[in-house]
Parts: C-alpha cells; sequence; structure tokens
C-alpha cells in the first residue's frame, strides 16, 4: 500500500501519511474552494480517507479509479493541486453517498468526486493501473500513464499541456508520431488533422514545458 499500512487504530489520514501543514495554504492557493477552488495533495488524501473511513463503518469495500489532475496530484506526484476528483467509483451508489457526506463534513463542493471526465476515457478501457491509496473501506487506482496521455490529447486544451508533457516524458515518447499513434491505438479511432498538427506542434517542446514554472490548472480534466 503506497501510502502506508493501515493500522487498527486509524489517526488522522494526513498525520498517517506525514502530509504536515494543510497543502494548499503551504503553496499559497489562494481560497480553499470558493471561487476557483483548489484540492491539494492534503485535502485529497483526507477526502478519500473519510470516504474509507464511512464505508468501513458500513461494512462496504469500494473501488476508485481515477484519471486526470486527482491521478496527477495524487498518483504520479507530478503537481501539486486540482479542482476535483474524475473518477468512476463502484459500487456507484454507496461510494456517492459517502463522498457527499464528505464533502458536508470538510465543507468541498458536492461535486469534489465525479464523472465529469469520464467521456475521454478510451473505449473499453480496463480500470487498472497502479494503487494509489488503500484503505479497509475502499482502494483507489489511478490510471496508467498511456491512458492518461491519450485522454490528454484527445481533450486538447491549453491547461492540459503541461500533464501531457509531464505524461509524454514520463512514457520516453519525444517522437509526436508516436504520441499520435499511441492515442489512436488506445481511442480506437483516429484524430483529426487539427489535433495531429496541433500534436506535432506542441510536443517538440516537451523539455522547455517540464522545465517551464508551474502554473494554475483551470479546466483540466
Amino acid at each position: 500500500m503506497p501510502l502506508g499500512a493501515v493500522t487498527a487504530r486509524r489517526p488522522r489520514i494526513a498525520d498517517r501519511h506525514n502530509l504536515g501543514p494543510r497543502f494548499a495554504d503551504r503553496h499559497n492557493l489562494g481560497p480553499r474552494f470558493a471561487d476557483g477552488h483548489n484540492l491539494g495533495r492534503n485535502d485529497l488524501i483526507n477526502a478519500l480517507g473519510a470516504v474509507d473511513e464511512r464505508l468501513r463503518r458500513d461494512n462496504v469495500r469500494g473501488e476508485v479509479y481515477i484519471f486526470g489532475g486527482a491521478a496527477m496530484v495524487v498518483g504520479y506526484h507530478s503537481r501539486d493541486a486540482t479542482h476535483d476528483v474524475n473518477s468512476i467509483r463502484e459500487p456507484h451508489g454507496a461510494v456517492l453517498h459517502a463522498a457527499h457526506a464528505v464533502s458536508r463534513e470538510q465543507n468541498l463542493p458536492q461535486s469534489w468526486l465525479n464523472e465529469q471526465g469520464s467521456v475521454w476515457l478510451p473505449p473499453g478501457q480496463k480500470r487498472v493501473g497502479a494503487v494509489a491509496f488503500e484503505g479497509r473501506g475502499i482502494r483507489v487506482i489511478r490510471a496508467d500513464p498511456d491512458v492518461m496521455l491519450a485522454m490528454k490529447v484527445a481533450a486538447f486544451r491549453t491547461s492540459d499541456h503541461p500533464d501531457s508533457s509531464w505524461l509524454a516524458e514520463h512514457l520516453k515518447l519525444s517522437d509526436p508520431d508516436k504520441i499520435i499513434e499511441l492515442t489512436e491505438r488506445m481511442l480506437r479511432e483516429p484524430l483529426n488533422e487539427d489535433k495531429r498538427l496541433r500534436v506535432r506542434t506542441m510536443f517538440p517542446s516537451v523539455e522547455s514545458e517540464l522545465r517551464a514554472p508551474k502554473r494554475g490548472f483551470e479546466h483540466e480534466l
């Protein structure tokens, strides 16, 4: 379990994982949730830990498959914050009920755990990947990097470019044609000519993107 073993007596999640002061405060991410909220790693682990505890008390074993910004923050540690958790969850009703309760307890948006980004998931994609968090009530799996890159390229929003660059570097892909090939293989359909051109324009600058200072991620997956 990457974030530490579960013990019989469960201390506060952030303390158990030695995450220190609230992440958003330490990194000056501004207002916590109102008017452009940010969820730092500490916030995400605390919220997922609270869902885990509620499911454990209800004797439910849940699974949450995360992708988009939350996977970059919690699964890959490649950036500091996101706005929400794009996911697919099972059992849907039980996890959703727990997430809504946690949103009230922790002053989170009700939609902090949502399925809005699932439209970009490759068709027929199995929910496999490394375990990002595991407790006694929930397991959180982050999408594999090839899936993440294909989703980012398919959406191709400006705010996705730093994540796309990081994922391409992680996969050791520097040839735009290889990135197009991977994306089309994952999506099972060709990219249109506009997206192909944009990929070829963007990815020669992978190294410069990675060296650039980190910035906000508005409207990301």
